[in-house]
């Protein structure tokens, strides 16, 4: 099973920080800053 955390929170409250620990901390994870998905052109999700 799959698992996708978001987190939303205002800005600098440790975003990144936590999501940088979560990428270390759960195996076979990947740590995708919002900021680049809202750069993509086009945005598309696949397995």
């Amino acid at each position: 099973m799959k698992n996708l955390y978001l987190i939303g929170v205002p800005m600098g409250v440790g975003k990144t920080t936590v999501g940088q620990l979560l990428k270390r901390t759960l195996p076979s994870s990947i740590f995708l800053d919002g900021d680049w998905c809202w750069d993509a052109e086009p945005f598309t999700v696949t397995e």
